[in-house]
């Protein structure tokens, strides 16, 4: 008889339930865990809590409030009833009504924020906002401005969306079937109503936010701490080695700041020796030239911190010297601090824990710390008031990034401004960052700064209104006007005119036997000179001479005049047919044989503009090769060249030793090709087998 094993029992549906709740449960605590630690920058939620600890504080005191008015209440009814009758009590409120009348402040409002969303929440909110950032009558708190309701506002709204799942991050509203309020009290209409309240009452023109600082600003300060050195050189006391210190310092600072564009200098401040490479491998431009520059690892920086392995590069700077634009010059700025601060401070060479930028003691030595970040805001409202700057005390730290940022986008010359994509790469902001948020912080700001615009109207030198910046280079690549092109027009003639005295004078001095004889219609090409409105290729000229030789041979030279402009003004070669230049050609006409070689030459002269807009000889090796003239091009220059290099246009010696001219084109190419493969001077083709 079989006998079955015994099986353990099956495990219970309940463990497995319990075991599937404990992963579970773990799971969704990390996830939760994840997203409140990585949703948001540490800094970020460190305001935020900042905030909400703030609010909450304010909140409580109206529980004090309240009590105390309760206590006060029923202080003054006892001494109401044991008092005498019709008495008046001169320490009674001018309005007996207001102390009498019973208030109308929520219970739960001192807690609005502990827990759920309440009824009165919303209100809580918009009354902090307003205490914070609208109210005038307390004069002894400094009222905040629009980007710190702002930040309430993000701050409350944060609170709610992370409470309890997705139950709060709805709009706000009341539900008539759970007789509660649902969704986030930050998106309620009176708060977004206060929010604009403050906004509107703040303006837009008053934001507590850093100036930019121009480049215009940074040149101003370039310019006053030049002077000043140049003033201190030679001074060996102490206040002088000082003052001399700190003018250097604030420039390479400055200008480093300005440059990669930092939140705060303090980031700057706390770099080390260790951070700053100015012995980089070698770099090269184009033209095999070595570019100094130096390397700058900047660390801490936001939304870079967070990224860990994935960008080691992103915060990497390569400064290059740049000796045209001394005021941010950083690299040479920097290396004249770090030789006074090895020098006149330290006394030894830097070491790799050494501050870059320490703080300055009255005694000329370096501080154990960095510069602090008070000390360089004194040091830019310093500078900005002895640089004549306007709104000194305007200006923060955080200007140095607003006003590098604002110059590559807009500000400076056309070949110098950066796209949106390098500029979000050089400023650090976060991949994910916005187009239209970047976009604003470059030029949101702009019209705040502006003091006067009554003047747009006037027209400028070129008959328009516009400021955008780059006109002037914008303006410069113009095309001439027609009063230009006259007067350019009578400079070209003057030269004709120059050119035909200095070949009348070479020719009477030339030998007897070569006594030119001016040709009639040598002056038909400069009448034909005129001005187009559009610009096109003009060609070159020729002043033809004939002259004779005692054995009665005739010959010619010619003059080239060159008429076209090059460098400030493109000419595109006009076209011709099927839209691009065609080799012209040549007549088979029996009467006209003998001239045909003439017309090869004038052709790579450019004799006749009408017939060939381009000289042959200027023509670029792309607009023939490769097309169906390439063999014609190439003719036509074994023959023009046949007669210019080898015979110097000696006409009678070219004709006597080529008689095929006399009978066409054809024949005179293929005595030509003959000739220069005899003597070698071209290669035969192989014939294919």
């Amino acid at each position: 008889m079989l006998t079955t094993a015994k099986l353990p029992p099956p495990a219970s549906k309940v463990a497995g339930q319990r075991r599937k709740q404990k992963v579970y449960r773990h799971l969704e605590d990390a996830a939760t865990a994840a997203t409140r630690a990585h949703g948001k920058a540490a800094t970020t939620i460190a305001n935020y809590e900042g905030h909400l600890r703030r609010m909450r504080a304010f909140l409580l005191t109206y529980k004090q409030d309240e009590a105390s008015q309760e206590a006060s209440r029923k202080s003054k009814a006892g001494e109401a009833e044991s008092g005498p009758e019709h008495e008046i009590d001169a320490s009674a409120d001018d309005d007996p009504a207001d102390a009498s009348a019973p208030t109308t402040m929520d219970p739960d409002f001192p807690w609005a924020l502990d827990g759920p969303p309440k009824a009165c929440t919303p209100l809580a909110i918009a009354l902090y906002m307003y205490h914070r950032c609208g109210a005038q009558e307390e004069k002894e708190e400094k009222i905040a401005g629009i980007a710190t309701a702002d930040q309430i506002h993000a701050a409350v709204a944060w609170l709610y969306d992370e409470l309890d799942g997705d139950r709060y991050r709805s709009k706000w509203y009341y539900d008539s079937a759970s007789q509660s309020y649902m969704g986030n009290p930050a998106r309620s209409a009176r708060v977004s109503s206060m929010l604009r309240v403050i906004k509107n009452m703040k303006g837009d023109a008053n934001r507590n936010h850093s100036r930019p600082i121009s480049r215009e600003d940074m040149d101003s300060f370039h310019t006053f701490r030049t002077q000043r050195l140049e003033e201190l050189k030679g001074k060996d006391d102490l206040p002088s080695k000082r003052e001399r210190a700190e003018l250097v310092q604030f420039g390479a600072l400055s200008s480093t700041a300005w440059l990669i564009w930092l939140r705060q200098v303090l980031h700057l401040s706390l770099l080390r020796a260790r951070d700053l490479d100015l012995s980089p491998p070698k770099q090269v431009n184009l033209k095999n030239e070595e570019l100094r520059y130096s390397v700058l690892n900047v660390h801490e920086r936001k939304n870079w911190t967070r990224k860990h392995d994935q960008e080691l590069t992103g915060h990497v700077y390569h400064i290059y010297n740049r000796p045209d634009q001394p005021s941010i010059n950083a690299d040479a700025l920097m290396r004249d601090w770090i030789a006074l601060y090895e020098s006149e401070i330290l006394h030894r060479d830097l070491q790799p824990d050494d501050f870059l930028f320490p703080a300055i003691t009255a005694s000329l030595k370096a501080s154990s710390h960095a510069i602090y970040d008070d000390a360089v805001r004194a040091l830019i409202y310093e500078m900005a008031q002895k640089a004549n700057v306007k709104h000194a005390g305007e200006y923060k730290t955080h200007g140095f990034r607003r006003g590098g940022a604002q110059y590559r986008f807009m500000y400076a010359p056309l070949n110098e401004r950066w796209t949106l994509a390098r500029i979000r790469w050089w400023g650090g902001w976060a991949a994910g960052e916005k187009g239209d948020t970047l976009v604003k912080y470059l030029i949101d700001e702009l019209f705040t700064y502006d003091d006067d615009h009554r003047n747009a109207l006037m027209p400028n030198d070129h008959g328009g209104t516009s400021d955008l910046k780059g006109r002037v280079e914008l303006s410069n690549m113009s095309s001439l006007t027609q009063n230009d092109g006259h007067e350019l027009l009578k400079a070209v003639e003057a030269l004709s005119r120059k050119v035909d005295d200095l070949t009348s004078e070479a020719a009477r001095s030339a030998p007897p036997d070569h006594i030119p004889l001016l040709h009639t219609a040598s002056r038909s090409h400069h009448q034909a000179l005129r001005y187009e409105p559009y610009p096109t290729p003009s060609p070159h000229s020729s002043l033809h001479h004939q002259e004779s030789s005692t054995a009665g041979v005739q010959s010619s030279f010619r003059v080239a005049l060159p008429q076209r402009l090059q460098g400030h003004v493109h000419n595109p070669p006009a076209p011709g047919r099927n839209g691009r230049l065609s080799v012209p050609s040549i007549s088979r006409s029996p009467q006209l044989a003998h001239q045909a070689w003439k017309m090869v030459v004038d052709d790579w002269d450019g004799v006749d503009s009408k017939r060939c807009p381009v000289p042959l000889r200027d023509w670029r090796p792309e607009w023939y090769i490769g097309t169906s003239d390439a063999q014609s091009y190439h003719d036509r220059k074994m023959i023009a060249l046949e007669f210019i290099e080898t015979f110097r246009r000696d006409e009678a010696l070219f004709r006597a030793a080529y008689p095929e001219s006399q009978k066409g084109y054809s024949a005179l190419l293929k005595a030509i090709r003959r000739k220069q493969q005899s003597e070698g001077r071209v290669k035969t083709r192989t014939r294919r087998g």
